[in-house]
């Protein structure tokens, strides 16, 4: 404040003014730069204002953007339900004929993340499918069924329509258990047998990680 004073009292002087006028004028830049600065805290206060509000919009819609997903997921769990029981009830009944399929109930175990590698889970699942004629639309969410742990937890969030793309369900898992490029070029490099693996298993093993680098 000094400072700024020392300088419009030279400004001043090199106007010409002196005595009372120069104490005046100096008073008057100083009234005006006072005003400015608090127009300034006030401007900023406003945009800061404005910023939080729009973050906490964003926040408030992304909310219920998840509500409405797992309010879908759990309609669509409960018609499943539905045509289950609706089909048990009319083949305890006997009124389902032969040539109707029954519904396709899983007959793999769930993934176990402890035991099962998940690549070789997808193959497994994928040959499955296609033996027991599973329309491609509707793996993602037979195999959304088998899921558990991590796995689980990185589909969590997908909708019906994302279930329907099987693809990208197994990309999803895929990078969920770094098995990228990358991934499986650390795990050539890092692979070690298990304690009490077969050999031929354990070549198996990084051959897979060496042709899927």
């Amino acid at each position: 404040m000094a400072e700024r004073l020392t300088q419009l009292i030279a400004t001043g002087k090199e106007m010409g003014l002196s005595g009372t006028a120069l104490q005046e004028w100096v008073k008057e830049r100083e009234d005006r730069e006072r005003e400015e600065h608090v127009k300034e805290r006030e401007e900023r206060a406003k945009e800061r204002e404005v910023v939080e509000r729009a973050k906490e919009r964003e926040a408030v819609e992304r909310a219920k953007e998840a509500e409405a997903r797992t309010k879908e997921k759990e309609a669509d769990v409960e018609i499943h339900k539905l045509r289950v029981r609706e089909l048990e009830l009319r083949e305890t009944k006997g009124e389902i004929k032969e040539h109707i399929k029954p519904i396709w109930k899983p007959k793999l175990p769930p993934f176990n993340e402890n035991v099962d590698q998940i690549d070789a889970y997808l193959a497994r699942f994928e040959v499955h499918a296609q033996a027991t004629e599973i329309p491609k639309t509707q793996w993602g969410s037979h195999l959304y069924t088998l899921l558990q742990g991590k796995a689980l937890q990185a589909c969590i969030n997908f909708s019906k329509k994302d279930l329907e793309e099987d693809d990208k369900v197994k990309e999803v898992l895929m990078k969920r258990y770094n098995l990228t490029d990358d991934g499986y070029r650390e795990k050539f490099h890092k692979a070690k047998p298990e304690r009490n693996q077969p050999f031929h298993e354990f070549v198996e093993d990084i051959t897979r990680y060496l042709m899927r680098w």
